[in-house]
């Protein structure tokens, strides 16, 4: 009678250890068939273009409309470096700048666009043509941030791997700012 006994509990022994065994090969297997990391880049930014219904006074104060021009950025010194007609005809920060979007906004005017980006590019900068170039704050960038890290859990169930930074570009009286938008 102890053999049956005894032979029952080896029974049911070796059956759990063949189960822990199975688990830990279909752990192993899907650990193994996980998905590559997602490139740390952003392939675009989102970017809100808004004028104030203040912007760009002329010499009677009336409001009126505004050039702004978006620039992709390999690097900011020359950016930075140029000054306002330089920029706006092209001739200087070639090397480091590519004219991605270019438009006229009324006072008052909101506009969302998605701005693809290249590989090599960095920052986004923004040229804001105000009447009175030489007492306004017509040039802002914005340093393209790193894919936020993703949580470990993440990988169980599939997320949306598309990353997009967004910005708020805000054009006041003669002032242009960046906000990140989260």
């Amino acid at each position: 009678m102890a053999s049956k006994c005894l032979k029952k509990t080896m029974t049911c022994y070796q059956g759990r250890r063949h189960s822990v065994w199975v688990v830990l090969v279909a752990l192993w297997l899907t650990a193994c068939s996980s998905k590559p990391p997602p490139d740390n880049r952003a392939q675009s930014v989102h970017v809100t273009l808004q004028t104030a219904k203040d912007v760009n006074p002329n010499e009677n104060g009336k409001p009126s409309p505004v050039r702004v021009t978006l620039y992709q950025l390999t690097l900011s010194d020359e950016f930075l470096a140029s000054d306002f007609f330089g920029l706006s005809d092209g001739t200087e920060a070639k090397n480091q700048t590519h004219k991605s979007y270019d438009a006229i906004m009324v006072p008052g005017e909101k506009k969302e666009i998605t701005l693809p980006v290249n590989q090599e590019t960095t920052a986004i900068g923004v040229v804001t043509a105000y009447r009175d170039i030489s007492a306004a704050e017509w040039r802002v960038f914005y340093i393209i941030p790193p894919r936020p890290e993703t949580p470990w859990y993440s990988n169980w169930w599939s997320s949306n791997d598309a990353w997009q930074p967004n910005m708020l570009v805000r054009m006041e009286h003669l002032t242009t700012s960046i906000k990140i938008m989260d």
